[in-house]
């Protein structure tokens, strides 16, 4: 793909090499910062291949990977994987995953001051399950603005979780 488009070059990394960083994001979160790190690494490659040009005087790329990422219009592969995680939360909820709510999460006896529903928070002590997906839901779900999670439909959901994400700096 050496002499094609930028948007050529977007569309091969958003369509071929993305969904396998994201496989599974919600359910393996990674949280140790050497993963984090890696996956973002990829990314950040291809960042500077898409918008970037590589100064072989000065040994370096013409654009920081902040501007790249800026021009792509692409969050970081973090915010992408917390993205993900409320999508799933929402599935689950609205039974459009094959997941069964009531095995996994339950609502808590006391609704908080912002929503009428929240998530019971179940602690652990274990680090290799402190940081699945089903401890971590309910942190996650609790902290979202009370418009956001009466939300119905998915797509309406999606657009408010990009908006959200965006406006709060994640």
């Amino acid at each position: 793909m050496h002499g094609t488009s930028t948007e050529a070059k977007k569309r091969a990394f958003v369509m071929l090499v993305r969904p396998h960083l994201e496989y599974a994001a919600p359910v393996w979160s990674p949280h140790v910062q050497r993963d984090i790190e890696t996956l973002e690494h990829v990314q950040r490659r291809a960042a500077h291949w898409i918008c970037s040009k590589w100064d072989r005087t000065n040994r370096k790329w013409s654009k920081t990977y902040e501007e790249a990422r800026k021009e792509l219009s692409w969050p970081s592969i973090r915010d992408r994987h917390i993205f993900l995680t409320f999508c799933q939360i929402f599935k689950i909820i609205h039974s459009l995953d094959c997941i069964n709510f009531d095995s996994y999460l339950s609502y808590s006896s006391r609704p908080s001051r912002s929503h009428n529903q929240t998530f019971r928070c179940v602690p652990s002590r274990l680090n290799c399950y402190r940081f699945s997906f089903f401890i971590n839901a309910p942190f996650l779900w609790n902290s979202l603005p009370p418009q956001i999670v009466s939300t119905e439909s998915y797509l309406l959901f999606k657009s408010r979780m990009c908006n959200y994400l965006l406006h709060s700096n994640c």
